[in-house]
């Protein structure tokens, strides 16, 4: 079955420097800061990955895998 093209389609412009972008999604502090949450992972490929509550709880509201 040939794949549908997505009903929307977002775009988003940040006015930062890369690095300051890799920083806010990467650093545990700026994650915290921003989602209320922190990923956790080692960043290899292969590696679970996991959006972890910043409220001490430990609760990974989403987890994954990092890709090549």
């Amino acid at each position: 079955m040939p794949e549908r093209a997505p009903d929307h389609v977002y775009v988003i412009y940040i006015a930062a420097r890369p690095d300051a972008v890799w920083n806010g999604l990467f650093d545990r502090d700026m994650t915290k800061a921003y989602w209320a949450h922190y990923n956790l992972s080692d960043w290899t490929p292969g590696s679970r990955w996991e959006h972890v509550r910043s409220d001490e709880s430990g609760t990974v509201d989403i987890l994954g895998t990092v890709e090549d």
